[in-house]
Order: structure tokens, then C-alpha cells, then sequence
């Protein structure tokens, strides 16, 4: 569903960008944004730089599933992966839900959005007064990116712990020589 809108969204933006300038009318959108840009073929293309010190990030598929009314219902570990790679600098940051990475160099904590949130654009379709407004998306595959370092520190996590707005344990997935598993 997700994507659904952000397909529209994307639609809607070209639509709009093409009426205004009124490329439509007079043929003139190559005029007016040049020549359409060329393919970089694919034997000149540079790779992703990877970290010379075995830094890892752990990517979690996760789904979630949400009631009607938007009580969350389940976050089920769809897949977990460990990769040699730069994780986003998410560590200071705050919000609603926090993720909780716990091993044997201690616990630390980040907090990130509900990731059921989905801005929509009012309207008559939604009987919304405000322009934008959230919705609870409820059932969507999530891709969790966890970086599995602070700096250049290993924090050897060993379990990742997920909790909603409320301090509830939402979703726990451990790390054995398995990889990533979620228990039951």
C-alpha cells in the first residue's frame, strides 16, 4: 500500500511539474530540461564502499501486522541478514518506538518512528479536513537497517529488542551461528 502511494505521489508531482511549465503545449520540455541524461553502463559503475575494519549492520525483514482499529498485532521476523557494511547514524536519535541492542558490551538505545505511520494527503477520498494526516498501515514488510558498531567499537549485539510508545516489548530477535532467529 505503501508503495501504491508513493507511486501516485510520484505521478501526481510529474503531472503537476508538466502542466505548469507547459511542456505539453508547445513540445518544448526537451528545451526547457535538456537532453535526457545517459546510462552509466554497468562495467563503469563504483560499488558501495565497504569498511576496511569488518564493521557489520544487521538488515531485518519484519512483518507487521495491525488491527483495524490500529492495535499492533504482531512484528514477525521475515528474514536476517548481516552485512560488511557503513550503518546510518542512527544512535542519538529519538522517537516514539526504540530499538534496544543488547551484548556483551553493554545495552545501547536509538529511537526511531512507528513504522506504521503513513502520511496521506487529505481530501473528499479520506474524509479528512486537515491536508495531511497519519494512517496505520496494517500489514507491510518492513527493512530495519541496525548498525552493529558505535564508531569503530564491535558491540557484539547479541539480541535486538524493539518497543512501542507505551516501553512495550514489541518484537526480540537473537543472534546465534544460525544468524538472526526470532523465538516463539
Amino acid at each position: 500500500m505503501r508503495k501504491n502511494w508513493t507511486i501516485l505521489a510520484a505521478l501526481g508531482l510529474v503531472a503537476a511539474l508538466v502542466l505548469a511549465t507547459g511542456t505539453l503545449k508547445d513540445g518544448s520540455a526537451q528545451r526547457k530540461f535538456g537532453e535526457k541524461p545517459t546510462p552509466i553502463p554497468a562495467d563503469v559503475l563504483i560499488p558501495a564502499p565497504t569498511p576496511p575494519d569488518e564493521r557489520e549492520i544487521a538488515i531485518l525483514s519484519l512483518r507487521v501486522i495491525s488491527d483495524e482499529e490500529g492495535q499492533l498485532e504482531t512484528i514477525e521476523l521475515q528474514q536476517g541478514r548481516t552485512l560488511n557494511s557503513y550503518a546510518p547514524n542512527v544512535l542519538a536519535l529519538s522517537g516514539p518506538w526504540t530499538v534496544e541492542l543488547a551484548g556483551e558490551e553493554g545495552t545501547v538505545r536509538y529511537g526511531i518512528l512507528d513504522p506504521r505511520m503513513v502520511e496521506v494527503e487529505g481530501g473528499e477520498e479520506f474524509d479528512m479536513e486537515a491536508p495531511y494526516s497519519n494512517i496505520i498501515e496494517t500489514d507491510f514488510v518492513w527493512e530495519l537497517v541496525v548498525p552493529l558498531y558505535d564508531g569503530a567499537k564491535d558491540l557484539q549485539v547479541q539480541q535486538i529488542k524493539i518497543f512501542d510508545e507505551n516501553k512495550k516489548l514489541v518484537f526480540i530477535t537473537y543472534y546465534s551461528d544460525e544468524g538472526w532467529m526470532q523465538k516463539k
